[in-house]
């Protein structure tokens, strides 16, 4: 809708034809801003203040005097100075925009980011950002929001990876086993695959103890047989002293690891070779007993 204002051109007023009352001018200064109000435009009240402006600049050069030509220069001084004021705030108002255009779609990229490293659909980003009806203050508020969402759900996953991939690592070095590569993304099929590791890790390694706890009753069954007493001086030719493996073995305290087993396996025929060397001396010990009991003549009933 556009509004005229019963204003006096400038021959008028420089003759002093038709003018209102000082209470005549207020009443009409309240009605337009009113309407400037309900239209919510600058143009209303500053097309009156011009016309008021107007008004009171040639009721004074009227009393000074100002010729025409003076007039018509200051007239043009007015408006350019207005136009440029104008300029300064419209130039202000397209660098906010700008501002505005710019932090939401940075935002929106660290959005997209987040989504490419925790593997979150992009479809509502896609919305988003073909959504352009709003009002760049309202879609910044909303990407905003989107952003920390998309941060504390980002951060969530990072703990739990951690939590899933420090396990993994354990494992791994219990095991004596090579370093595993930390997951690319933050995905729930990357948080599936870790998941399904540890499980897998963790079905080895109860197999491993499994082995090891057979192996370890074995070798503690063969130094019962023996005679061996783990941390003990041991006495007899060929037989070593209690080392480190069997202090393990003895408080079962063994790593779940296959060059464990291995040597577990090693200490296990060692001690088995040792037992049948064992049998092999008293067998001979045995016959030399038996035939000096037949020089002797000495009966072997009840012996």
């Amino acid at each position: 809708m556009i509004y005229f204002f019963p204003y006096q051109s400038w021959e008028n007023l420089s003759s002093g034809q038709e003018k209102r009352s000082e209470k005549q001018e207020i009443k009409k200064t309240r009605e337009v801003l009113r309407m400037a109000e309900s239209e919510q435009t600058l143009w209303v009240p500053l097309r009156l203040s011009l016309t008021n402006a107007e008004f009171g600049l040639d009721k004074i050069w009227d009393e000074i005097g100002t010729s025409e030509e003076t007039r018509r220069k200051e007239r043009d001084a007015i408006l350019e100075s207005l136009l440029e004021t104008v300029h300064k705030y419209v130039e202000k108002a397209h660098e906010q925009r700008d501002a505005l255009e710019g932090g939401v779609k940075a935002t929106l990229k660290d959005c997209f980011d987040i989504c490419e490293r925790t593997g979150i659909s992009t479809v509502p980003l896609h919305a988003f950002a073909n959504n352009v009806g709003k009002s760049l203050l309202l879609r910044q508020a909303e990407v905003e929001g989107i952003l920390t969402s998309l941060k504390e759900e980002e951060e969530s996953r990072m703990k739990v990876q951690r939590e899933l991939y420090g396990r993994v690592i354990s494992l791994c070095r219990e095991m004596e086993m090579g370093m595993e590569k930390k997951p690319a993304s933050l995905s729930n099929r990357e948080m599936e695959i870790l998941r399904a590791r540890i499980e897998e890790l963790e079905n080895m390694q109860a197999k491993r103890l499994q082995t090891e706890k057979e192996i370890a009753r074995d070798i503690k069954l063969l130094w019962k047989e023996l005679g061996i007493v783990v941390g003990k001086e041991q006495s007899g030719a060929g037989w070593r002293q209690s080392d480190e493996l069997d202090r393990r073995i003895a408080s079962f305290a063994v790593r779940p690891s296959e060059s464990e087993i291995a040597r577990m396996e090693e200490r296990r025929e060692v001690l088995r070779q040792e037992k049948e060397r064992r049998i092999i001396v008293l067998k001979e010990y045995a016959q030399q007993i038996t035939v000096l009991w037949d020089k002797l003549g000495v009966s072997q009933e009840g012996n």
